[in-house]
Order: structure tokens, then sequence, then C-alpha cells
């Protein structure tokens, strides 16, 4: 079974249809208006371009460059947009409400699990950020991570760490949203791809999530699309939006 397809521009960067395409955000818009800091001018910063300015949550800076189909936009993604819409906003009312005594001492996997873990669909709508910052790049179609963020597929290839902002920023303002772009880990043996990762930040919340790469499917990357391969090796992929 092939772990990566061909992927196309102008087309859907999750099921590959050139159909009906639309935008799509890297943050979500809820988001965005959640944590604006009053009548400020929000902000979106990559990994390797200052910050920019964004008139409202609407801006092209807060979209993917790729496309997306509708049906892939509504239906098949929309009940994890919820569910992670859900979940950020648990997240932060419980983080919250700790008292910074304690938000210092209590590890984030325990408020995690205080408000009743992560779930599925919300490694679902990583998967599709996942697979948008693939196609911002000129990547390959993650065959299994599309799958999985269209809800055709429950396995979760996706490994998700949160953060709190506050414990590592002292007295630094905090972003509104930040999407980081795609990193790339390469092992040092073999110079294979090992690991993608992205990051998402809201408010004082911090998502970094990955998926790392079996065997097989490193060794279909490097002989499958040997350019993007060795794009990945120099470290050339990091989103300049």
């Amino acid at each position: 079974m092939r772990t990566f397809d061909e992927f196309e521009s102008e087309t859907c960067f999750l099921c590959g249809s050139a159909e009906d395409l639309c935008g799509e955000h890297k943050v979500k818009r809820s988001l965005i208006k959640a944590h604006a800091l009053g009548d400020k001018t929000e902000f979106h910063s990559s990994m390797n371009a200052r910050p920019l300015l964004a008139q409202s949550p609407k801006s092209k800076v807060f979209h993917f460059k790729s496309r997306i189909c509708r049906t892939c936009n509504s239906s098949r993604t929309q009940p994890a947009d919820l569910a992670f819409d859900e979940f950020h906003q648990r997240l932060h009312r419980f983080w919250s409400d700790v008292k910074t005594s304690a938000l210092n001492e209590a590890p984030a996997h325990q408020v995690v699990e205080e408000v009743g873990g992560v779930p599925l669909d919300v490694f679902r709508y990583f998967a599709k950020l996942l697979c948008g910052l693939l196609a911002d790049v000129g990547g390959p179609r993650p065959i299994l991570i599309a799958d999985f963020a269209m809800g055709l597929s429950d396995e979760n290839h996706i490994k998700l760490k949160i953060s709190d902002l506050r414990k590592r920023r002292v007295n630094l303002p905090l972003p509104v949203a930040n999407s980081g772009g795609l990193r790339c880990w390469v092992d040092g043996d073999e110079l294979l791809v090992r690991t993608f990762e992205g990051s998402l930040s809201a408010g004082f919340i911090d998502y970094d999530y990955w998926v790392r790469l079996k065997a097989h499917a490193s060794r279909e990357l490097a002989t499958g699309f040997p350019a993007f391969t060795e794009r990945c090796r120099r470290g050339g992929l990091y989103d300049s939006s």
C-alpha cells in the first residue's frame, strides 16, 4: 500500500479533487476572534518570516496557499473542526481558572486529563493542518493522514504535545495566533525523512503536532519524491507566507 500520492496544484490537499475549491484557515477564525486583544491588529507569524499584519480574521495571512474542496471543508472535516474548537475553549477556560502557583506545578498532560482527554476528532483536525502544510511547500499528499483527517479511517498517526506559553514567555506579549511552518527531521545515517511536524498557538496555548514515518514510508518518499526529499535534507521547507 502506498503512503504518498503526487500532489497537484489547484486540487484539494486532502482528497485530490479539482472540483469546487475554496480556501482554508491555518488558524480557525473562531480562535482568532476569541483571542484578539481589543481593537489591536492581529498578527500571524510563521517559522522563518516576520510577523504579518492582518486586518481581519478573513485575511489571507491566516489561510493556506493551497486549496481544499468544499466537500472536505464541510461534511468531511467539520466534525473535527468543531471538536477542536470545543476542546480548545474547554482547555482555555480550565487553565485560565488555575491559580498561578498551581499552574507552574501542574504538567500539561494533567490539565488535559482534567478536561476529559483529547478526542480522536481533535487529532483529525491536526491531520488536516499537516496535509495543508505539506501541500503549501510542494510536498506529496500523505494518503493515510489525509484519510484519517477526512474521517475515512480511525487509524491515528498524529502525535500531539500541548503546553502553556505563559511558562516560556516571561513579561513578553503572547501572539493572538501563530501557525508555524512545516518542520522535517532527517536521520543522520541514511538521510531519510523520519518526521514531519507543525505547530499552532492561540492565546496562551501551544499545540505541537507531528507524524513519525515508518521505515517503508521514508524509503518510499526518498525513491518516489527525490527532489522533495532533497529539499527536506537541506532544510528548505519552512513556510514563508
